[in-house]
């Protein structure tokens, strides 16, 4: 009897995983439809103003680059200091000579900034964050190359750009953004969560990363005027989810401050 109810479990499941696919197949007329719309409505913002690398703080050294997609480079912001890359360098100066890079692009994917990363210097990191692939999964890009371009991008910053400790920003929730109609915000929702799970499983499996769930209200009102970007405040409690994650782990702490301060300010270099 326990193996027959099992099967009958087993037999549920399948009917339910067949019973999805049919609906997205029926569906889907409507989702390229709103997709196509969404492309021609939703306004392109620019990534916000001000230098890409900020350098604060005295002590030991801390090299962090933050890597990713529009989201990692501030889209719904007015400026780099609104953003990750501000933020995170203001806090963690308070413990460290803290060096802060952005390597993102908007609409970055997996496969282009592994092919940026090609192009950039063999430089070494203490700490990278990456926030990347919900472009691949709005593309469209197979589960499967996903999977295998997020495996390369890992290895990629341990061998090339020597980074000891990745962390790894899981998807944001996709079917709260706004701008995104019914039923295909639910669709792309029920996609960045698979791709997501699938992600966390994969970092849980590479010793040198670490999982950061991307669990942020997205609340309309603190959204950015696209209806698909954080805003501000977003950005800063994301930002601060960032920075309890860096802070867990031990790090080199601030020594005794020199005689004389170098950079003192919050500025590239």
């Amino acid at each position: 009897m326990k193996g027959r109810g099992f099967d009958l479990f087993k037999g549920d499941i399948i009917f339910l995983f067949m019973l999805n696919i049919l609906r997205h197949i029926i569906l889907f007329p409507i989702y390229a439809v709103q997709a196509a719309i969404c492309y021609a409505t939703i306004p392109r913002l620019p990534e916000p103003i001000g230098d890409r690398m900020m350098r604060m703080g005295q002590g030991k050294p801390l090299r962090l680059l933050v890597i990713g997609d529009s989201s990692a480079a501030g889209v719904g912001a007015q400026s780099q200091d609104e953003v990750l890359l501000g933020h995170l360098t203001r806090d963690l100066s308070r413990d460290w000579d803290v060096t802060c890079t952005l390597w993102a692009k908007s609409g970055a994917t997996l496969a282009t900034t592994l092919a940026m990363l090609d192009d950039m210097p063999p430089e070494e990191f203490d700490i990278a964050f990456v926030t990347l692939g919900l472009n691949d999964v709005k593309n469209g890009v197979r589960f499967q190359a996903w999977v295998a371009d997020y495996t390369r991008l890992l290895k990629r910053l341990r061998r090339r750009h020597k980074v000891p400790r990745v962390i790894v920003s899981g998807l944001a929730p996709i079917r709260l953004f706004p701008a995104l109609p019914t039923p295909l915000k639910h669709m792309l929702g029920d996609r960045a969560e698979w791709f997501d799970t699938a992600l966390e499983s994969l970092v849980a499996a590479t010793p040198h990363a670490e999982y950061l769930p991307l669990d942020l209200e997205m609340d309309v009102t603190k959204m950015s005027v696209d209806g698909f970007h954080p805003g501000p405040e977003i950005y800063a409690e994301w930002a601060r989810r960032v920075i309890r994650a860096i802070r867990s782990d031990a790090a080199p702490k601030k020594e005794p401050a020199p005689s004389q301060d170098d950079h003192g300010g919050l500025g590239a270099t």
